[in-house]
């Protein structure tokens, strides 16, 4: 076998820098001020992400472009569909395992008696149709371009108000 080589030089500096402050920095970890510190953190970094996040959504809809948030709605509509479809296709696979019902033409035929067959082969006419009543003429004129006369107006001091 062939013997180890040496640590490269960077991690020889790691290792040295981190005996050196090693301890100190798992006693500051321990402490309740860091946990505040780290929590207090967390929370502004969520405020500004979503804080960014909104901007970025409401500048691509401007230019009509759509956004993350967008995308993810839309992957969780086609997850919804392709769910029901997988249940479609399940209900469908079952329905045609099953033996398909018997149609009208695999019944046996029942014969309807005699007078039953009679009634069926007489064939009747249809009821005759009236004719409509005749339509009257109106009265005739008696000179066909002449129209009555009007009555001439009343003059306005003659109405009665």
């Amino acid at each position: 076998m062939a013997a180890k080589p040496d640590k490269a030089l960077w991690r020889k500096t790691f290792d040295k820098a981190e005996r050196a402050i090693g301890g100190r920095l798992e006693e500051m970890i321990d402490t309740r001020q860091f946990a505040d510190a780290m929590s207090l953190s967390a929370r502004v970094q969520k405020g500004v992400t979503k804080q960014v996040y909104g901007t970025i959504h409401r500048t691509l809809h401007l230019f009509g472009l759509s956004s993350l948030k967008d995308t993810r709605a839309i992957t969780r509509q086609l997850n919804r569909v392709e769910a029901q479809l997988r249940e479609m296709s399940a209900q469908l696979e079952a329905l045609e395992e099953q033996p398909p019902p018997a149609s009208v033409h695999d019944r046996p035929v029942q014969k309807k008696p005699a007078a039953a067959r009679a009634n069926a082969t007489k064939r009747t006419s249809p009821p005759k149709r009236t004719s409509p009543p005749k339509r009257t003429s109106p009265p005739k004129r008696t000179s066909p371009n002449k129209r009555p006369a009007k009555k001439p107006a009343e003059p306005a001091s003659e109405r009665e108000d």
